[in-house]
């Protein structure tokens, strides 16, 4: 929270929204609360849905969000401030460099955001962090997240966005936050979580342009090939033969006895991810 109170503008609304958190978050919160434009504490659906209570009670023409594990670089706000008010008045997405740090804030890595992207490139080249969330800002009239989604809702509306406004999305040459990766992280804990949802997205989505379509059938089957890498990974050897069968001839899984016996023998009855 000091990373944003202590550089943020006149013009530039915070609010914090807390899902009645158990952690001694809304103590902390509470503390910064008389700085704040609005703080929401309730029980929410979800992370989406957390976001859209926050997107609801704000109004100003561009919006992100920042995790409680994140935090903005020194002043960044004045910057992006002036940046977002004159320049950039053709882009629905602005996106910046993302520093990532460990649990003691050392850089370990880094997230650069691209100068221009399509539906096509992303999914063709399978690039989930072409725009880094914690530095990314929606304009206001565009800005939507689907509540079902809880780990690839940042990812999946800038799809959304791009294919109703192809080329409308810009990069600022700035380093504009630091995302937090730790044991106990949900990008850590939950990383094949993100993949299916990632799946589950784009297999009941369908694109206005054809072509966006063509690159997500193509994610889609390599999709399918990664999830049969990690079953080999984690199965025994008579599994293993199995799976190297059908990653050889994917075709197999249009059978459906085949696919029911594969099911059976991964125990994988409930999951509906092969479904």
């Amino acid at each position: 929270m000091d990373s944003v109170l202590s550089g943020k503008p006149d013009n530039v609304e915070y609010i914090v929204v807390d899902g009645n958190s158990t952690d001694g978050s809304i103590d902390i919160i509470r503390k910064y609360e008389k700085h704040l434009d609005c703080l929401i504490v309730e029980e929410d659906a979800g992370q989406s849905d957390a976001i859209l209570k926050g997107f609801r009670n704000s109004s100003g023409c561009w919006f992100n969000w920042l995790n409680s594990d994140d935090y903005l670089e020194p002043n960044i706000l004045k910057t992006l401030s002036k940046e977002l008010s004159s320049q950039h008045t053709n882009a629905n997405i602005v996106s910046g460099n993302t520093t990532i740090v460990n649990r003691q804030r050392q850089c370990i890595g880094r997230l650069e955001a691209v100068a221009s992207a399509s539906v096509f490139d992303i999914l063709l080249n399978a690039a989930p962090f072409v725009a880094p969330q914690p530095s990314t800002f929606i304009r206001r009239n565009v800005f939507w997240l689907r509540r079902s989604l809880h780990f690839v809702m940042d990812w999946a509306l800038y799809l959304e966005i791009l294919d109703v406004h192809p080329g409308s999305m810009c990069k600022i040459d700035l380093d504009i936050a630091n995302f937090r990766v730790h044991e106990e992280s949900k990008t850590s804990t939950r990383s094949n979580s993100f993949s299916l949802e990632a799946k589950h997205f784009l297999s009941n989505k369908r694109f206005l342009c054809p072509k966006n379509n063509i690159a997500r059938k193509s994610y889609l089957k390599r999709m399918e090939k990664y999830e049969i890498s990690r079953r080999i990974q984690e199965s025994d050897s008579l599994t293993r033969s199995v799976l190297f069968t059908l990653q050889k001839d994917p075709s197999l899984f249009l059978d459906r006895a085949v696919l029911s016996a594969f099911r059976r023998l991964l125990s994988l009855r409930d999951d509906k991810s092969f479904e």
